[in-house]
Parts: C-alpha cells; sequence; structure tokens
C-alpha cells in the first residue's frame, strides 16, 4: 500500500459499520517522524484514524450530498466521504468525483434546456421514457398545451405570449416538480409532466386552478 498513489484514504470498520477513516497524508506524516516507527509501530489503529467524517447512505441524491459537502462550516468536508446501505459499509467516495459528476449533469442539463423556461427539452423527455419503458415502470403522461395560443399571439405579440408561456412554466415548477415527477417543455406552449406516483389529478388541477386565475391579468 505504501507505493499505490490511489490509496490516500483507509476506512477503518468494526464489524460492517464504519468507525473512522485513515488519511494517507496523516499515516505517512506519523512514520516519517524521527523514530515514527519506533513510537507507532505497536500502536492500534485507532490511534490515528478520524471519526469527523461525513456519512452517506446510498439512496442520498446527489444534490443533497453536494450542499452536505460545500458546506463551508465543515471542515471534513474536503476529505473522501464514506457510502453506506442501511449503516452497512459500502465504499468512499471522492469529492472530486462527485462535484465533476454534477457539473457534468449540469452542463448536459443546459444544453438541451429550454431557453425560455429552462425546463428539460426534447432530447431528456425522451431520455426519461426511454428509461422508464426499458425499467417497465409505470408512470402517466401529461401532456399540456394552451388553448387559442396562436390567435393570443396574433392579437397581443409574440412578447405577450411568451410571458404566458413563463407564467404556464413557473406554475409547472412550483405545483408540479418533485422527487415523483419529471417536467419538460418540448416548445412553444407544449409541455409534459410525467408522474411516477398516481398523484397527478390533484396537481393537475392546480395548475389549470391557479393558471386561470392569473392568466386574466394578459387580457385588455
Amino acid at each position: 500500500g505504501k507505493n499505490d498513489k490511489n490509496l490516500y484514504t483507509i476506512p477503518i470498520l468494526d464489524g460492517s459499520t464504519v468507525v473512522g477513516i485513515v488519511m494517507r497524508e496523516k499515516l505517512m506524516e506519523f512514520f516519517s517522524q524521527p523514530l515514527g516507527h519506533a513510537l507507532y509501530d505497536n500502536k492500534p489503529i485507532s490511534f490515528l484514524m478520524d471519526t469527523n467524517f461525513i456519512i452517506a447512505e446510498s439512496n442520498l441524491p446527489l444534490e443533497n450530498l453536494s450542499r452536505i459537502l460545500t458546506d463551508e462550516t465543515r471542515l471534513e468536508a474536503r476529505t473522501p466521504f464514506v457510502i453506506t446501505d442501511k449503516g452497512r459499509y459500502l465504499g468512499m467516495g471522492s469529492v472530486r468525483t462527485l462535484l465533476k459528476i454534477i457539473t457534468d449533469a449540469k452542463i448536459e442539463r443546459a444544453k438541451y434546456s429550454n431557453p425560455l423556461s429552462q425546463l428539460p427539452g426534447n432530447v431528456p423527455i425522451d431520455k426519461e421514457i426511454d428509461s422508464l419503458l426499458a425499467k417497465k415502470q409505470n408512470f402517466y403522461f401529461a401532456y399540456l398545451d394552451l388553448n387559442h395560443f396562436k390567435p393570443f399571439n396574433d392579437q397581443y405579440g409574440y412578447a405577450k405570449g411568451d410571458e404566458v408561456i413563463l407564467l404556464l412554466s413557473n406554475l409547472i415548477k412550483k405545483v408540479a416538480i418533485n422527487k415523483y415527477t419529471f417536467c419538460g417543455h418540448i416548445g412553444g406552449d407544449d409541455f409534459v409532466i410525467i408522474f411516477y406516483k398516481n398523484n397527478w389529478q390533484s396537481i393537475l388541477n392546480q395548475i389549470l386552478k391557479e393558471f386561470e386565475l392569473k392568466v386574466s391579468e394578459f387580457f385588455s
């Protein structure tokens, strides 16, 4: 292990529970001191381990983990984190790898988002549907568009039309975006909401109700 530059963190386990981590740098620092081996060879590993580390359950969303790790009050956030499954040790995670994955995902999202609403466009919508079909996962698919939108644009102009599209997209974001839905913007006044749970009716009714209340402001 001494020459393995990739081995920079060692988890210390008691059975299947992680009780601490040892950083390569700290270990090398102790043994590089004069009389280091004589002083520490027979010490237990618990003498060197760090017990102030971050544990992430394997089902924790990456965004939540990123918030924990980038919290400036947590100095240990710079060190690798432990990944567990119901408390049982699974592996170690790297902050650098996590931030790279999140950055790549954000770039991907921006690349295929609708420029007006910032909601996912056709490519992510297709990907999501393909993924659900491949997993044979049940879902409910709602297609939303605005009635009489072309005559509205002809009468009030495309800038006002964009404002109405933004009204609808902001309502979708406010009412429908949660971990049990996928919201997308095909283009123009066409939107989709994919529901993973049978809660579609109340959400769609709320969007319709709030839209009816707010859209009247756009008519003279």
